[in-house]
């Protein structure tokens, strides 16, 4: 069996065990939006969509229409009409739509609010089935493909073993090998073996942040990071570089840095990568914008090595640009071979960004020691932490 039925087979199978205990009730799927639909077809995959009474949305919109034949109702109306029926909540929002339903209900109608791991098999079941974005690392389908006939498994599995012998302790080494074997194998046992750190970029567990950093937050989002920076640091820093191309993301980020009202921060809205010049840049107003190889000469941005920061020496640098990993490392050489920072740098984007990373960081910084953490139930957020 090739990876691809192996993870279909092998997810089904977990997602079944959620919902078999229900296979003789009404259910009601509260949310009527992609993840509400994708659930519905995972039902169907598992033979229980006839016992979809209906959906249930906050979405005035939505209500009265029909979402793949099937009926979306207000939540007052599907709690009325449904009063023995399941309503499963399985999505991003989960809890604060669980909290937002009146006590009196809760106390009289039966909720089910699924576990985030189990949310977020049906997700990547989801990207699997509508090809949601061959970009995407979501998308695992052509992660399959990917490692199967493009390297191949016996060059996986030297590269896998070469990133082995480059990190020291035991989480590092389960968090690499339980990827790489999923995606290798496609058997969902494997995703589910690999441990997750919740805290992410900050915590003394994986690297060490003193008060008085030059931090680079490239990729600086909207401000997400900054915020656990200045939460973990206590707003204690000497320096901090913000780098966003996006200008939607970039306005979020300059009204966030205005109103902490803290100094000493500079915003830079530029795209890093190897050399100094301009690149199409695709923007989807939210985490995923990234540089593109379409010629869109509508989106350009500049691009900057951050070797012309050398003066500033950073002392941390926080790295996650949607794929422009290598890139960037490139048109750092100077800085990281020279001033040898601390790293956090997302290494989930592409393919061989788990090997290719951690090797070439080695090469110009041979004492630097290295941890990798995974910080959600998806395939997103697995990050190499690099320090002297």
């Amino acid at each position: 069996m090739n990876a691809d039925m192996t993870f279909e087979n092998t997810t089904l199978e977990e997602i079944k065990k959620v919902y078999s205990p229900y296979k003789d009730k009404e259910l009601v799927i509260f949310g009527a939006g992609r993840n509400g639909i994708g659930l519905l077809g995972i039902l169907e995959k598992i033979g229980m969509r006839d016992r979809v009474v209906g959906f249930c949305d906050n979405n005035e919109s939505a209500q009265g229409t029909e979402k793949m034949s099937v009926m979306v109702y207000s939540p007052e109306d599907a709690f009325r009409r449904f009063p023995d029926a399941v309503f499963i909540i399985s999505n991003n929002y989960s809890g604060e739509i669980y909290n937002n339903i009146p006590r009196k209900i809760k106390e009289t109608r039966n909720i089910v609010v699924t576990s985030q791991k189990n949310t977020c098999l049906e997700k990547m079941l989801e990207h699997y089935y509508t090809h949601f974005d061959e970009n995407v690392v979501g998308n695992v389908g052509m992660w399959f493909e990917y490692y199967a006939n493009i390297v191949g498994e016996e060059k996986t599995s030297e590269y896998l073993e070469e990133v082995l012998n480059l990190v020291e302790d035991s989480i590092s080494k389960e968090v690499i090998r339980n990827r790489i074997n999923f995606f290798q194998t496609g058997d969902i046992k494997y995703y589910k073996s690999i441990p997750v750190s919740p805290t992410m970029y900050f915590d003394p567990e994986y690297i060490d942040i003193c008060d008085n950093e030059v931090f680079f937050d490239v990729g600086a989002y909207d401000g997400d990071s900054l915020k656990s920076y200045l939460d973990y640091t206590h707003s204690k820093f000497n320096k901090i570089y913000l780098f966003e191309p996006d200008n939607h993301n970039y306005r979020k980020l300059l009204k966030y840095v205005e109103e902490t009202g803290l100094d000493h921060i500079e915003t830079h809205k530029v795209a890093t990568g190897k050399e100094k010049g301009r690149i199409s840049f695709l923007s989807v107003n939210g985490e995923s914008s990234r540089l593109s190889e379409e010629d869109n000469t509508e989106l350009l941005v500049d691009v900057i090595p951050l070797d012309r920061y050398y003066d500033a020496s950073p002392t941390f640098i926080k790295l996650d640009v949607e794929g422009a990993e290598m890139d960037t490392l490139h048109g750092a050489e100077r800085i990281i071979s020279e001033k040898k920072p601390k790293l956090a740098i997302s290494i989930y984007h592409k393919y061989m960004d788990f090997y290719e990373i951690p090797v070439y960081l080695k090469s110009l910084v041979p004492e630097y020691r290295f941890k990798i953490r995974h910080h959600t139930y998806m395939p997103y957020d697995t990050v190499l932490y690099a320090e002297l």
